[in-house]
């Protein structure tokens, strides 16, 4: 049983690269081995640093916080809209409504339609410009289809598993559907963190685009480090904290690159 899952396994990871899974769509830059180690140790210092000193609690004044999401939002989904209509054209869907949740910790998502975020992230955002880089990565998602091409990506890896579910039991192996969930968490794996990358990415140029200081962005991931420790490590379904910081940083030379020169701002697109 143990040999004919690794050898199923083996396939099926061929077979995802192989099949019409939804892929990143921008050259997104990449960070090396040897800028993530670096700031990896920052990281380190940084939340070393905060421990050391007496946090202050985060304030949830539900007025102020809707008052902040409604005028960064406006600012962001204008820029998002323009943006996307100038990458895709007018007939992608470029129009996404933001609400803020009830409440749920330091995070925010998208889901094709719209973008949710949490009380407690507009609070932890210092400054306008980092509350419009969560909005604008949350947009580029939806931008960038990623809600819809995670569904895609787990469907086809659940195809896949569910073969060879079918597989073994010709050969006498119950897998209780094992291997159809092994094949969608796979797929979900495989692409999770490059959609991550592509909307941070495809983010910054939203921000630019809506008039925020873009310079200001990567800090907000060493501030993310003190929050969440396990940033700086962990990288299942997202980058790890330094990897973002340095590909944003680089993601601010080619957009300020790009102004300079009075190129548009539009993200490197793969052809075809």
């Amino acid at each position: 049983m143990n040999r004919f899952i690794i050898n199923f396994v083996v396939a099926a990871s061929c077979a995802l690269t192989l099949t019409a899974c939804h892929n990143s769509m921008t050259y997104s830059p990449k960070a090396t081995q040897a800028e993530l180690e670096q700031e990896r140790m920052e990281h380190e210092r940084v939340a070393r640093s905060a421990r050391e000193q007496s946090a202050s609690p985060i304030t949830l004044n539900r007025q102020s916080i809707m008052q902040r999401v409604n005028d960064v939002g406006a600012r962001t989904q204008q820029a998002a809209h323009q943006q996307c209509i100038e990458m895709f054209g007018q007939q992608h869907k470029c129009a996404f409504n933001i609400e803020v949740a009830n409440k749920g910790g330091l995070n925010a998502y998208a889901n094709g339609e719209k973008v949710v975020i949490f009380p407690e992230m507009v609070a932890f955002t210092h400054n306008d410009s980092e509350l419009g880089l969560i909005l604008a990565h949350e947009m580029a998602h939806n931008i960038m289809m990623h809600p819809q091409g995670q569904q895609q990506n787990t469907a086809i890896g659940g195809i896949l598993g569910t073969l060879g579910d079918a597989l073994a039991a010709s050969q006498g192996i119950n897998t209780g559907g094992a291997l159809s969930q092994l094949g969608a968490q796979r797929a979900l794996l495989r692409y999770s963190s490059k959609f991550e990358r592509e909307a941070d990415y495809v983010g910054l140029y939203i921000l630019a685009r809506a008039g925020y200081d873009v310079a200001a962005a990567p800090e907000f991931w060493r501030r993310m480090s003190v929050a969440n420790p396990d940033g700086i490590y962990t990288s299942t379904t997202h980058p790890t904290n330094p990897e973002r910081y340095v590909n944003l940083k680089k993601t601010i030379a080619e957009i300020q690159s790009k102004q300079a020169n009075g190129q548009p701002l539009i993200p490197m697109m793969k052809k075809g």
